[in-house]
């Protein structure tokens, strides 16, 4: 009885502390204020940046060239067509210039270096299809911009515990929407269909998610469904203990195909996601629940994670 007790107590004291939550959380999220960073502070980060063509940027450059070559792109008589990898390396894309006065306009020093090297050799006028899907058209440095509100932080959640899990929490803890403020995004895609999630922001959604679904105040039904979903989309149990040490930025494709949102380890596991759609297509012919095919392709790419370090090296 003493520790039926001690769990009834624990229980009312947690919704009490959302009930608070929920009475002095404001309706409109207030704005976010973020400190700039100094000159000096980018001069010694970007530094690698700002000189000539190093080892780093010479490899980072030469990979994503071999990437987009395997990706379709462009129109020959109507049809999508795929270019050489020496025709990507024309420099007909972003200065370095132009990207560093990108990162110090967004003040943003974790800048990812995958995206950094496509910059380099996407020049806007190359359209990305996979699917027989719409057309994806990429901003150059001079495009890419950050929204406070860019995307609803259920939408995210939903791709990491699903919607079913998702619904069920919202439906045991009703104030649990008015906490979920919207994420910051950097909007890479003209139409706002593709965007990326710093670090940071990943590491702050996962602190607040994976203490409340380890909770006595959620079902055992709901995080078996949870733990079912984060199985078969990232072969663990709570994707959430793998965001917190999350490093490289994580690409969210908003709405973009059939299969609805979805997210991706980093920029160069997207690239390789459109890269191997024919061949996942082929293999995956005998599957047909689209669900099924979603997650078995998640997981192969969540395999690779921790984040590729060739992408980031700086000597």
């Amino acid at each position: 009885m003493a520790i039926e007790g001690t769990i009834l107590v624990l229980t009312i004291l947690f919704i009490v502390t959302i009930g608070i939550y929920c009475r002095i959380a404001p309706k409109t999220p207030a704005p976010r204020v973020y400190t700039p960073v100094t000159p000096q502070a980018l001069r010694q980060v970007l530094l690698p940046m700002q000189l000539p063509p190093g080892k780093w940027k010479t490899t980072s450059i030469n990979r994503m060239a071999r990437l987009l070559s395997r990706i379709a792109t462009g129109f020959d008589t109507c049809n999508m067509r795929k270019r050489y990898q020496n025709d990507w390396k024309l420099g007909h894309g972003s200065s370095d210039a132009e990207i560093i006065s990108l990162i110090q306009v967004l003040g943003e020093t974790s800048f990812p270096r995958d995206y950094f090297a496509f910059l380099k050799l996407n020049n806007m006028s190359s359209f990305f299809t996979y699917e027989n899907g719409p057309l994806l058209q990429f901003n150059n440095a001079e495009g890419v911009r950050w929204d406070e509100n860019g995307l609803e932080t259920r939408t995210f959640v939903e791709c990491l515990i699903g919607r079913t899990a998702l619904n069920a929490i919202i439906s045991e803890i009703e104030c649990i929407e008015s906490l979920m403020l919207p994420l910051r995004v950097l909007h890479i895609e003209i139409f706002d269909r593709v965007c990326l999630i710093g670090p940071k922001d990943c590491r702050r959604i996962a602190e607040f998610w994976e203490p409340l679904l380890a909770h006595m105040i959620v079902s055992d039904d709901v995080k078996k469904e949870a733990s079912r979903y984060s199985n078969e989309h990232f072969g663990c149990i709570s994707p959430f203990v793998m965001m917190k040490s999350q490093k490289s930025w994580i690409v969210v494709e908003n709405n973009v195909r059939k299969t609805g949102t979805r997210i991706y380890p980093s920029f160069s596991h997207y690239l390789e996601e459109l890269a191997k759609m024919e061949e996942l297509q082929a293999d995956m012919r005998g599957i047909r629940h689209i669900e099924t095919r979603i997650a078995a392709s998640d997981r192969r790419m969540w395999k690779t994670h921790p984040y590729d370090r060739n992408w980031i090296t700086t000597s």
